[in-house]
């Protein structure tokens, strides 16, 4: 931090280490709010991630705690602040950075499944072989007692 405190006569800022929630996964920060005396002054914010860095608010003169201002958008891995401090009488007793996950959404898709010892096959002829259902059925219920992946493969032509 430079500067000593309020009334100074100099500029003081506030530089936060790298905000990163305790994990490496890639996060949506969203909004961030500062508080403190702003009657007489202003806190400008600029923001840092690894691709860029953006003025994103000035906040001050203001007799109530401001309303929360917009982050940066795009994933990130973390983001830091630097916190001008502009004015004689000018404190910031607090900061808040909202965020959330940004990891790849996972998708679950649930299929009715017939599973019978008799089957027809594509050229017309059947295929009866008795309790060959139980194991395919023994089978599936083996993976999904893991919660293993099962690869979908989709055979239909596709609309033209």
């Amino acid at each position: 931090m430079e500067g000593v405190g309020a009334g100074n006569g100099r500029e003081s800022w506030i530089k936060t280490s790298r905000i990163r929630f305790s994990t490496t996964e890639p996060k949506l920060f969203k909004l961030g709010r500062v508080r403190g005396d702003l009657t007489g002054g202003e806190i400008r914010v600029t923001a840092v991630n690894p691709t860029k860095t953006d003025i994103l608010a000035t906040i001050g003169f203001t007799l109530k705690d401001p309303d929360e201002f917009r982050l940066q958008p795009g994933l990130s891995e973390w983001m830091q602040f630097r916190l001008d401090i502009l004015g004689d009488s000018t404190s910031l007793t607090s900061y808040q950075v909202k965020a959330l996950a940004g990891s790849r959404r996972q998708r679950h898709y649930q299929f009715v499944l017939s599973c019978s010892d008799n089957e027809t096959m594509r050229n017309g002829g059947r295929v009866i072989n008795r309790l060959s259902s139980r194991s395919r059925l023994a089978a599936l219920e083996a993976v999904d007692a893991v919660g293993d992946e099962v690869i979908l493969q989709e055979f239909t032509r596709p609309a033209s």
